[in-house]
């Protein structure tokens, strides 16, 4: 075989491959605080809190509880984060 000759990849081998390319481990540190709040928030999104209650444990309006709810949809956890 010549140094020159073309690497065939098996279609298996170039997912792969990529699939390991497109993997981002980042750390994020969080207060106890912003920990609170996204529980609240997971809480709500499943059913399990109401609104009020969200609103009231954290200090805030029920407004803000909802604004808080589509940024953690936009943007994940991170969204949450003061």
């Amino acid at each position: 075989m010549s140094a020159l000759a073309p690497v065939v990849h098996s279609p298996l081998t170039v997912f792969a491959v990529w699939e390991i390319a497109m993997i981002r481990i980042s750390k994020v540190t969080i207060t106890m605080r912003e920990l609170d709040r996204l529980k609240c928030i997971q809480g709500l999104i499943d059913g399990q809190l109401k609104q009020h209650m969200v609103a009231t444990r954290l200090g805030l309006t029920t407004r803000q509880v909802r604004r808080l709810v589509r940024r953690y949809e936009q943007q994940g956890p991170i969204g949450l984060m003061a």
